[in-house]
């Protein structure tokens, strides 16, 4: 019982983490193209579009790739979980580093313009905003993590 608890903690914790963030992420992403295209500057309605597309898209390759991980974690023998988990780590930090490069620097890029257009910093604005910088943050730890990660698993299989 306690190995499963501490196995939880140790994958099914960060998992958690990692989608909440970029369910929260795309969830406002989408809020502020709808609000833009509502009512906002018509320029940037299909780059926000084409954003939260990728992002929808992102946060399908994280799913995917924390299922992955679930399914890995299964492995008993450590040379064999080591060799998975590199190939894991790899895959993963792959997707959150697309993710930053794909989606929030260009959200925060185009929110910006979209707030210097419009001559004010809307609710909207604020709240892309600081969802995007959560994710970004979030991301950027993760992907620390991970490599924090295979150094361990390294040390522990010599």
């Amino acid at each position: 019982m306690a190995s499963c608890w501490t196995s939880f903690r140790r994958n099914g914790i960060k998992s958690a983490k990692s989608l909440v963030a970029t369910a929260a992420d795309l969830a406002s992403d989408w809020v502020f193209y709808l609000r833009i295209q509502q009512n906002g500057p018509e320029q940037y309605e299909l780059y926000l579009f084409i954003f939260c597309i990728i992002s929808s898209f992102m946060a399908f390759l994280l799913v995917l790739s924390l299922i992955s991980n679930a399914r890995q974690n299964r492995v008993k023998t450590r040379q064999r979980r080591l060799l998975k988990v590199d190939s894991f780590n790899t895959i993963v930090k792959s997707v959150l580093a697309l993710e930053i490069v794909l989606e929030d620097i260009p959200q925060f890029v185009l929110t910006t313009l979209v707030t210097v257009e419009v001559g004010q910093l809307t609710p909207y604005a604020v709240f892309n905003i600081t969802l995007s910088a959560m994710n970004f943050i979030l991301n950027l730890l993760d992907m620390i993590e991970l490599e924090s990660e295979e150094g361990d698993e390294a040390s522990d299989v010599l």
